[in-house]
């Protein structure tokens, strides 16, 4: 946990897959698991923002590729958070092993392998692997 009460890798209790967001937050790296299989990028940050009682700057994605038109969504920086990386994991539980891969469509960021690399020691019991291969961009 960080001084915010948030925990900083939120590994999700059932295996599947799940989208991902890698930030800072005043300057300590994070990595955020959707809290449900369906939830986007954005909805990831604005779960953050509200938990942490903060507000967010948005920015204009285009979503017409999906037939949704324009939407306002969080932006990628703020004066308290900085968005590094976006995609998808690969959890599985009983292994306690998640591999990162893919990237955001709406935000048009990958997994960032350098982020990656500073939140490790802080799931120490877990195994985090990212996978430049592996493409899953439809989501």
């Amino acid at each position: 946990m960080a001084d915010n009460g948030i925990p900083r890798v939120n590994v999700p209790q059932q295996s599947g897959e799940y989208k991902v967001v890698q930030l800072d937050i005043e300057g300590q790296p994070y990595l955020r698991f959707a809290d449900e299989g369906w939830s986007t990028h954005a909805v990831i940050l604005m779960t953050l923002a509200d938990k942490l009682g903060k507000e967010y700057p948005t920015m204009e994605i285009d979503r017409g590729f999906l037939g949704g038109g324009k939407d306002d969504v969080p932006a990628l920086e703020s004066d308290w958070y900085k968005v590094h990386g976006m995609g998808k994991s690969a959890v599985d539980v009983a292994q306690k092993k998640v591999s990162l891969f893919g990237r955001s469509m709406d935000y048009g960021l990958s997994i960032s392998p350098e982020q990656l690399e500073s939140v490790k020691p802080l799931m120490p019991d877990w195994s985090f692997e990212f996978s430049a291969n592996r493409r899953d961009d439809l989501f």
